[in-house]
């Protein structure tokens, strides 16, 4: 796979039209890549891509309550 290839496209595609047993396994590869995608928005530009503001949000919750403090 090309490292700047846009692989958005095809896990969305994939997404909607997986086997039931291969959906949480395609969602979970989704969101990592849109992590990915968001971070990378995030240096370029300095700013946070609002799509995904949320996702960030709970990902942040769930890291700082593994925290153990």
């Amino acid at each position: 796979m090309k490292k700047n290839s846009n692989v958005n496209k095809p896990l969305g595609w994939l997404l909607n039209n997986c086997e039931p047993e291969d959906y949480p396994l395609v969602k979970k590869l989704f969101e990592d890549e849109s992590i990915l995608v968001c971070m990378k928005y995030a240096s370029l530009t300095g700013k946070t891509n609002p799509s995904l503001q949320e996702t960030l949000i709970r990902e942040f919750e769930v890291m700082e309550g593994n925290q153990g403090h």
